[in-house]
């Protein structure tokens, strides 16, 4: 659907109005995702939008009193879709030890190996069995998963290549005043033309 469809104007219209009402930290828009991380630990803000991944960050004296809940659903009408972490472990087809990367693969899909792997990384596990869901905030990400009508991943892997960066662009301009919504539409909109959409 083009950008311009009023169904994407509703989606966002509620982030304008967050950002309006300084909802969000400003330094966010500038800095790296853990950057704003120590924000969260010292309490000068009460909660930050990000994924699981972010656990491996957490600091172990403070990991037990960090959670997360899924971002408050805008539109009951539509079905709960969430973002699904997607990460992958790359052998190349044609490394110098084949042999070795098919034990290194075996080894890795073990549930021992599995589970300290992800417990390190923060991920969940693509096992649907494996013990590292069993630490709660693991658990809970698996269980809101697997409620969840739909998945996406992430916007630079599931859109066209050549729409990524200009996408991304328009979305770092609308983060900063005035968030003015419609020209961030008309820059989509081109960008999404430009590339024969």
């Amino acid at each position: 659907m083009p950008f311009g469809d009023p169904r994407v104007q509703g989606a966002l219209t509620p982030w304008r109005e967050m950002l309006l009402r300084g909802d969000f930290l400003a330094e966010s828009v500038t800095e790296d995702w853990d950057a704003c991380l120590p924000h969260l630990y010292r309490k000068s803000v009460g909660m930050v939008l990000l994924g699981a991944f972010a656990a491996s960050k957490f600091p172990p004296q403070l990991a037990a009193e960090i959670g997360f809940f899924p971002f408050p659903q805008l539109n009951p009408q539509v079905p709960r879709a969430e973002e699904a972490p997607l990460d992958v472990v790359v052998l190349p087809a044609r490394g110098h030890n084949p042999e070795g990367a098919q034990r290194f693969l075996r080894f890795l899909a073990q549930h021992e190996a599995l589970n300290v792997f992800n417990r390190e990384s923060g991920m969940l596990s693509p096992r649907t069995d494996t013990a590292a869901e069993r630490e709660p905030l693991r658990r809970a990400g698996r269980d809101l998963l697997d409620q969840a009508r739909g998945l996406a991943f992430f916007f630079d892997r599931d859109a066209r290549a050549d729409l990524v960066e200009p996408a991304f662009a328009a979305m770092r301009e609308f983060l900063l005043p005035p968030h003015d919504l419609n020209r961030l539409l008309q820059r989509l909109e081109t960008a999404r033309r430009a590339g024969g959409a």
